[in-house]
């Protein structure tokens, strides 16, 4: 039997030149010795960035870049077309939205994304059915939550506008939060590229939405989360459907998953409700001292911000799975290995980011938003660092989770939550929506330094523990 080697073929490089180097001389070796290492030079740049193009991380960014820019276009258009009052309204419920998003991520999401890499065939189908029905109750302790809220409101502020977009807040976040669920199921198994889709079909709705109500001159805090709500609920029933096979449902089991999720979440949980508090509560504490007005301000600054933000939050749904895997497969020196990767990554490209903050900050706001926007300057410098401290925050809060350590994280957060505490009783009231970005930068600051602190002896003893182990 024969071989025959295949011809040259152009398309393993889209380079002209290279191709046509590859065709004549296929071996290289007729070339100079210059112009060899020229070709080969340019070859291993370009194969490096198809690969960074298809690399989980990358995809992972890209991803966020998808959701977080759906948010940030519906938070522009609110904010031109409706003012700083139609903003601050839209933010305090964004507000909540982020809040019940990150407590279900860390109840549901967070446990299956360690404990799924111990289980294959029926009982992963079995574990992701008990995933998906706690997903549901928390959705529906989730509208019980909010429905309670609206009489509140009626009896403090009769005849407010908040009644309203509580109301429509209601009948959304089911929508909102089964699309996370989804979203964090295809991370937890390296399905990006699916996660991809449903995230692009979303973001593509939720924007001919939007484009739909501006034409009709009908946008405004409420109709904006009517169309997340849609965009949300129609590519994830499409991707339920599909993946009806991945999930087997037991009522029973489904309990006895919840014990087990429980028993790691429940400090999970206590952790993001402390460590998050000062990012939920700072709305809501400027619009009750300085009115829906400074609150739009301090949520346009927060959303030229989460520019950068998205590549923090598509870093992390990346990291939570590898750290995870690190640790199960290579132990406590791959999981450092992967956490110290990850930090120089943020300090690198958020270091740049914070020196254009503040450089342009002001100048950013008022192009985006319009000339009246351009006192958000400030608070975009401000809350900048405060992205780069939670950064580096969250990637040791990986490392900890994925030594099964959620206790650990606990700690520092009671710390950063006393120091928000009293960073906001001392700057809020003189200094508004600037004095809530301090009061954030202050206790992200304390969490960032105390959160590594405990990843550190962590890590020393698991060190030690192998060590004891292996010898």
């Amino acid at each position: 039997m024969s071989v025959v080697a295949p011809p040259p073929s152009r398309s393993v490089n889209s380079d002209p030149d290279i191709a046509e180097a590859q065709e004549c001389c296929p071996s290289q070796e007729c070339l100079p010795e210059p112009e060899k290492i020229a070709l080969q030079q340019r070859v291993s740049i370009i194969e490096r960035v198809k690969g960074l193009a298809t690399h989980h991380a990358f995809l992972s960014i890209f991803d966020q870049g998808l959701v977080a820019g759906a948010s940030f276009v519906t938070s522009v258009l609110v904010g031109r077309y409706g003012g700083k009052e139609m903003l601050g309204l839209y933010a305090l419920a964004w507000s909540l939205t982020l809040f019940l998003r990150s407590v279900q991520e860390q109840v549901v999401s967070a446990p299956y994304v360690i404990y799924c890499r111990r289980k294959t065939g029926r009982r992963l189908a079995g574990y992701a059915g008990s995933s998906l029905l706690h997903q549901g109750t928390f959705s529906l302790l989730s509208i019980a939550g909010l429905s309670a809220a609206i009489p509140v409101v009626l009896w403090q502020s009769p005849g407010s506008p908040m009644v309203s977009v509580l109301a429509i807040l209601t009948l959304a976040i089911p929508a909102v939060l089964l699309r996370e669920f989804a979203r964090h199921y295809d991370f937890a198994h390296f399905k990006i590229y699916r996660a991809i889709t449903l995230d692009g079909a979303a973001t593509a709705l939720q924007l001919i939405l939007l484009a739909t109500l501006l034409y009709w001159n009908s946008l405004t805090a409420v109709t904006a989360l009517a169309a997340m709500a849609i965009a949300c609920f129609v590519p994830t029933v499409v991707w339920l459907i599909a993946g009806a096979s991945r999930f087997r449902f037991n009522a029973r089991r489904s309990v006895k998953d919840w014990n087990r999720n429980w028993f790691f979440a429940k400090w999970a949980v206590a952790s993001q409700l402390l460590g998050s508090a000062m990012t939920f509560v700072a709305p809501w504490i400027i619009v009750l001292t300085h009115g829906e007005a400074a609150t739009g301000v301090f949520a346009a600054g927060s959303t030229l911000v989460g520019i950068a933000n998205m590549f923090v939050i598509g870093v992390a749904n990346y990291i939570g799975p590898k750290t995870a895997e690190a640790y199960a497969e290579g132990g406590v020196n791959r999981l450092v290995a992967v956490l110290k990767n990850t930090v120089t990554l943020f300090i690198v490209v958020l270091g740049i980011f914070c020196i254009g903050a503040f450089g342009i900050g002001n100048v950013l706001a008022a192009f985006v938003y319009g000339g009246d926007f351009a006192v958000a300057g400030p608070i975009i410098a401000i809350l900048s660092l405060n992205m780069f401290a939670n950064a580096l925050s969250i990637t040791a809060g990986n490392g900890l989770w994925a030594m099964h350590e959620p206790a650990a994280n606990f700690r520092a957060d009671v710390a950063s939550i006393v120091v928000g505490v009293i960073a906001t009783v001392a700057l809020i009231g003189p200094f508004g929506a600037a004095g809530a970005a301090f009061a954030l930068l202050a206790s992200g600051v304390a969490d960032c330094v105390i959160r590594f602190a405990i990843l550190r002896v962590a890590v020393a003893n698991r060190r030690r523990q192998e060590g004891a182990r292996n010898g």
